[in-house]
């Protein structure tokens, strides 16, 4: 039994809540403006909340920015009226590896759909994953320990791998959209451990540092981020960003950086403003943005590859070149990066003329520009290689802030 109500008594919180007409607490109001991109005095001011206190909600709400709007949706499929809600309980009690009643006791609690899609709540599945990824980081040690401490070579994990994936081969080649992904992150691996096995025979040592200075590396995807981690260069700092998102790229430091660098990335992203927008806040006095691309003109958006075969002077000759059509036109189209990619990825085609004015105005000026094009290449049958020894496929620029 409880002993305040023995005592008629009630338990206080140490500062009220405050609510408005519509009976919204202050922290939910603050959640709602966050998706709505309201800046935070103003936030303060609508909600009469301290600044500190705006910030240290924002902290909370990027941990799962959508959560307002899911909780707001599962309390309309889970209001006692609505005609499936079983069905829908015992669907989230599936996912969750949750019992039903487990579930139906939560949903009861104070805030318990709140609990349920914040995490606060330790289910069976996330008790399997953590126990999975500490046996994943002891085999880890046990490799770490044989490569380092034994003096073993990577060769010997190689040939580890290899027999393990003998072991399976069966299960592989029947596949399925359920190890389709497995499979795929498995020859990846592989391919990573013969590159270090060739660098071990051929005696190349990696670099522990790469230069005398220090280096922070993002990119959008945790698979990326987690590969680039194995090169163990140690004064690279990761990090997940999104950078098509403002409040992703605020969490990197301000004015802090000599330069950044863009590798073959901007025709990849939706849109290129956020980032452009951020990088004076990024970039010390007297920093660079170099940035790396398919050539908008030539490797972008509607071209054709050409091959023709004339004669001229009694010689035959080929000809290569590259058609282009709409080329002031944005677009988004699908298009293959490499022969033999699983899946075809979006490229995002704008005139060099969009992405130097986003440049512009945000304070940049052009002060290197570079066209390679595969020259050295000879003796080639592939089309490409052919088109792009003249024609340049790819751009290089470099800006500085006025």
């Amino acid at each position: 039994m409880d002993i305040l109500k023995v005592f008629k008594r009630t338990k206080r919180r140490k500062y009220p809540i405050i609510r408005d007409e519509k009976g919204k607490s202050a922290r939910k109001r603050c959640f709602e403006m966050f998706e709505e991109q309201v800046p935070f005095e103003e936030i303060a001011a609508a909600t009469g909340a301290k600044l500190n206190t705006v910030y240290r909600y924002h902290r909370q709400w990027l941990k799962n920015p959508g959560i307002e709007t899911t909780i707001k949706y599962f309390k309309k499929l889970l209001n006692p009226l609505a005609p499936n809600r079983e069905r829908q309980i015992e669907l989230i009690a599936q996912v969750l590896g949750f019992s039903k009643e487990q579930v139906e006791t939560t949903l009861r609690q104070p805030h318990g759909l709140r609990r349920l899609f914040s995490g606060k709540i330790y289910f069976p599945k996330q008790a399997e994953a953590d126990h999975k990824c500490y046996i994943a980081m002891e085999i880890a040690n046990l490799i770490s320990d044989h490569l380092l401490k034994n003096g073993g070579k990577l060769e010997d994990v190689k040939y580890a791998f290899d027999r393990w994936m003998k072991e399976n081969q069966i299960n592989r080649e029947e596949e399925d959209e359920d190890n389709k992904e497995e499979n795929e992150n498995i020859a990846f691996a592989r391919k990573l451990i013969e590159a270090d096995v060739e660098d071990e025979k051929q005696g190349r040592i990696k670099p522990d540092r790469l230069s005398e200075q220090e280096v922070t590396a993002i990119d959008f995807s945790e698979k990326f981020i987690a590969i680039a981690k194995l090169k163990d260069n140690r004064n690279i700092e990761y990090e997940v960003i999104d950078t098509t998102d403002e409040n992703h790229l605020k969490k990197l430091p301000r004015n802090v950086f000599d330069s950044i660098v863009c590798t073959m990335a901007l025709m990849d992203m939706e849109d290129i403003g956020p980032l452009i927008n951020h990088l004076p806040k990024l970039l010390k006095k007297d920093g660079v943005f170099i940035f790396s691309s398919l050539h908008p003109c030539f490797n972008s958006g509607d071209n054709t590859l050409a091959h023709e075969r004339c004669d001229l002077g009694g010689k035959v000759k080929d000809k290569y070149f590259v058609k282009i059509s709409n080329y002031l036109i944005e677009t988004k189209e699908l298009g293959i990066g490499m022969l033999g990619q699983p899946k075809p990825q979006y490229y995002f085609h704008r005139p060099i003329s969009t992405i130097l004015r986003h440049l512009f105005e945000n304070g940049f000026v052009l002060d290197a520009f570079e066209e390679p094009s595969f020259t050295s290449i000879e003796n080639s049958n592939s089309i490409f290689d052919n088109v792009f020894k003249h024609t340049p496929p790819a751009l290089i620029c470099r800006l500085k802030i006025k």
